[in-house]
């Protein structure tokens, strides 16, 4: 006899940069549909939106949030040995959003994964303080400088994991993985930005494709092969791209029989 699962629902949403802000877009039209995760894991970009939708905003009133304010940090020339930034504007708009300040707070369950810079290994987070948590999963390495947490230096989760499905694979019945970095297609005339952004993405690849077969329903919008890392001025556009993909998946039948 089967064991029924605590949630119905649960969604894990991968880092991505700029990207990862189509995971609005994808709950936008989840939510349209009456489908509304119960359980969610997120890396680097996917823990910033997925920690504000488990605190209790919805999808459009977080892109506003991130629409209007600058999460990147300032370069300092002075800490080129640890990163070119540190992630003061990412606290700062943390800080001021976030009503629940403690994981056990918030309205849905969340897992935020990082990377323990010295073993090398994935950390799963799910209790005690968000901020730090969901700054250091997003804490790129060389980009930014490592987040202390009880002395250990974190950085980017997808680094090891870029699509945490494992703590959440347990608790719900219907698992969805959305990924936001499919590999751009070759052309003979790439530029180098085209080319480093296909290499990033093809290393990452094979631990993503591992995920998946986890997952009963995995969505991966073709469309974003054209935005990189940083364009977080077209955030909008993203945005359009994981709520039309997944819109479309959804009248065609695709996503949930």
């Amino acid at each position: 006899m089967a064991v029924k699962k605590k949630y119905k629902y649960g969604l894990a949403l991968s880092g991505g940069g700029a990207r990862g802000f189509a995971h609005l877009g994808v709950l936008q039209a989840f939510n349209e549909a009456g489908i509304f995760p119960e359980v969610i894991s997120g890396t680097s970009s996917g823990a910033i939106a997925a920690a504000m939708y488990c605190d209790g905003k919805a999808p459009k009133e977080i892109l506003e949030i991130v629409a209007k304010n600058d999460l990147n940090g300032k370069i300092n020339l002075l800490m080129l040995m640890k990163g070119l930034m540190k992630h003061d504007n990412l606290k700062k708009v943390l800080q001021a959003q976030l009503k629940n300040k403690h994981f056990e707070d918030l309205r849905i369950p969340l897992f935020v994964n990082a990377t323990d810079f010295y073993k090398g290994e994935e950390k799963v987070f799910s209790s005690g303080t968000l901020t730090d948590k969901i700054i250091a999963s997003s804490s790129v390495p060389l980009i930014y400088e490592p987040t202390y947490i009880d002395g250990i230096p974190y950085v980017d989760g997808g680094l090891t994991n870029n699509l945490c499905v494992a703590p959440v694979r347990p608790l719900c019945e219907i698992l969805i993985g959305v990924n936001v970095n499919p590999v751009k297609p070759w052309k003979d005339k790439s530029s180098l930005t085209d080319n480093l952004d296909r290499s990033l993405y093809m290393a990452l690849r094979p631990n993503i494709l591992k995920q998946k077969e986890s997952c009963d329903i995995y969505i991966e919008p073709e469309e974003l092969s054209k935005y990189y890392l940083f364009d977080s001025k077209k955030i909008h556009e993203i945005f359009k791209v994981g709520y039309e993909h997944t819109k479309t998946l959804l009248k065609k039948g695709r996503l949930l029989g």
